[in-house]
């Protein structure tokens, strides 16, 4: 599977040890712990486990290049956050912001400005200005922004 390709590569390029691997171990015994339960129905559907289940997959995916697929589960991910959190949440917001990141290498650029925006506006609001996902979220849509062409507002 893409998730144990992506293991091995960071593996292979990075070593057992050095903590992107580490952290690329933990996100794959995760997802397959959360939906191994949730085929067996202890995990409902809908649940924070299974959400952040499929935030993980997603990021595994796009981490071994099948960007396509990890578009389908974050969007999957974000529905499901709207749903259970709510649209300001932090955790909607944080998938909201890996989707913009992912349509953006999509050259969907347009759709990932408008995830972005939201959840830059959304960590501002809650997070506060100086908080590191507020920060983050402004990068990336300040990024996005300069590759649009619409430099004097990355550049504000």
């Amino acid at each position: 599977p893409l998730m144990w390709r992506a293991l091995r590569g960071r593996d292979a390029s990075l070593g057992l040890a050095h903590p992107d691997t580490l952290d690329s171990l933990h996100r794959f015994t995760e997802v397959l712990g959360v939906l191994a339960a949730s085929d067996d129905g202890v995990i409902p559907p809908w649940s924070p486990e299974r959400l952040q289940a499929l935030n993980n997959y997603a990021m595994m995916l796009k981490a071994a290049g099948d960007l396509p697929k990890a578009e389908v589960l974050y969007s999957r991910a974000l529905q499901s956050a709207e749903r259970l959190f709510g649209p300001r949440h932090p955790s909607t917001l944080t998938i909201a912001n890996n989707l913009g990141v992912l349509l953006q290498a999509l050259s969907k650029p347009l759709e990932a400005e408008q995830l972005l925006r939201r959840a830059f506006e959304g960590r501002e609001e809650s997070l506060g200005p100086m908080h590191m996902d507020t920060l983050q979220s402004l990068s990336s849509l300040a990024v996005l922004i300069a590759f649009l062409g619409k430099n004097q507002h990355a550049e504000d």
